[in-house]
């Protein structure tokens, strides 16, 4: 056993070709590893010391030499060990092999090359849909400032995405995404990037599609309440002018959303919607001699006001009466007869309502028997303010209005008869006055044209 292994440590120094120091610096695992490839007995043990190791077996005395035979390098009962097989060659991956002529492209170690493998530096510049700005080294940070692209358009430019939303300044001119600025900034009206004079004492529309209300000095209005501008009625709410539809004070209001305007006769102004049909209260102011028409706002009940009457009501010796009356078809009339000796004789008119008793809507009077050429026209000019024996009197298209309105509700009418130093939540109408001798009425109907 000994003599075998000997021989065969000899014969690995010797095809090594190191020398007998070195073979002393052999691993353990090494030398284990040749001896065990060699003999598999089990009663074998491996020490280490100093690098070189001790195969021994119990009575062995250790002396390796006595067990080489004289001048044959062979273990004549030990056959040849088996040839170990060398690995087979692995061959190179090609993706591991560098091409000295590659174009780096693109990022790479915290710098960013070109389609050409030049470093970019010293420039602004979009990759993948970010700006980045890049210093002489190379280094570089998403863009955040003022950027001019080549076709001269100005940007604003956060985190290296374009900020289409602010409003910033160039050159003294202001931009927004890239253009010249027109709408309102800081409270003023720009046009083109230049602050514009052209807004004052009025509600413009804006490129924002917002109404505004602009001061004497073309400044906007910021806070909330009613404007009026001639005959226009605005409502501004947050410095903003109110389109559509609209709660103010207990009242559903509509405004054009065209101008901003309050509309203040939904019935002409919104025939298809037959707002005509949908009046189911009537408010008779005594005290501005004003008649409101109101539609219902479903469960919120008779808030939309539909459209406003000038009327006249009873001089204080002969006053209208007060209070809520339910208005019937049945006591409707074409023509009526109206007055009596004690009233200076009769007169007649047009339309007639009851509202209760001897009280009614009619229009303004006439001396002829159903006669509507036959005008009186103190009675039409004195419209707006208390004139008649204690009847509610109105032009002909709106002691129409009311006449069909009833006839159309069928019993579901209310009139409501009050005093108030509030005209109401439409303005009241204003009219001209006719001259003496007229004949018709001017809003008849059934005038010759």
């Amino acid at each position: 056993m000994h003599n075998r292994f000997a021989k065969k440590f000899i014969m690995m120094l010797l095809a090594l070709g190191v020398t007998l120091a070195a073979a002393g610096m052999m691993s353990t695992e090494a030398y284990a590893d040749t001896y065990d490839a060699a003999d598999t007995d089990t009663d074998t043990y491996v020490t280490q010391t100093d690098g070189l190791s001790d195969a021994t077996e119990p009575g062995d005395d250790g002396d390796l030499t006595d067990d080489i035979e004289d001048g044959s390098g062979e273990d004549s009962d030990l056959p040849e060990d088996p040839a170990v097989p060398e690995d087979p060659a692995v061959p190179e991956d090609p993706s591991d092999q560098e091409d000295p002529e590659a174009i780096i492209t693109g990022w790479n170690d915290g710098f960013y090359y070109d389609e050409e493998g030049n470093k970019v530096v010293s420039q602004i510049r979009e990759i993948d849909g970010l700006l980045y700005i890049f210093n002489a080294r190379g280094d570089s940070d998403l863009y955040n400032d003022i950027w001019v692209d080549e076709s001269s358009s100005v940007y604003l430019i956060r985190e290296g995405m374009i900020d289409s939303q602010t409003v910033y300044i160039y050159d003294g001119r202001l931009y927004k995404n890239g253009a010249l600025f027109s709408g309102v900034f800081n409270s003023f009206y720009y046009k083109d990037g230049e602050l514009s004079s052209a807004h004052k004492n009025a509600v413009k529309k804006v490129e924002d599609g917002n109404f505004y209300y602009f001061n004497a000095d073309g400044s906007i209005y910021r806070g909330t309440r009613w404007l009026a501008i001639g005959a226009n009625r605005y409502y501004i709410k947050n410095g903003k002018a109110c389109t559509g539809w609209e709660y103010i004070d207990g009242y559903k209001y509509r405004f054009y959303t065209s101008t901003a305007t309050l509309c203040q006769d939904l019935i002409n102004n919104f025939p298809g919607e037959k707002w005509k049909e949908k009046v189911v209260l009537i408010k008779v102011n005594r005290k501005m001699n004003c008649v409101t028409l109101y539609a219902n706002d479903g469960a919120n009940g008779a808030i939309i006001p539909v459209k406003s009457l000038i009327c006249s009501v009873g001089l204080p010796g002969t006053p209208t009466i007060t209070g809520t009356y339910t208005l019937s078809p049945s006591k409707t009339y074409r023509w009526g007869k109206l007055g009596g000796p004690d009233m200076g004789g009769y007169v007649w008119g047009q339309y007639c309502t009851r509202i209760n008793g001897s009280y009614l809507f009619h229009s303004v009077t006439y001396r002829g028997e159903n006669n509507p050429a036959t005008l009186i026209t103190s009675a039409y000019n004195n419209l707006g303010k208390a004139a008649s024996h204690g009847c509610v009197r109105l032009q002909v298209i709106d002691a129409k209005l009311i006449y069909d309105i009833v006839n159309l509700r069928k019993n579901s009418v209310r009139v409501t008869i009050y005093d108030s130093n509030s005209v109401g939540p439409f303005d009241k109408p204003v009219i001209g006055k006719v001259s003496a001798g007229t004949k018709w009425e001017p809003t008849d109907p059934n005038r010759p044209r």
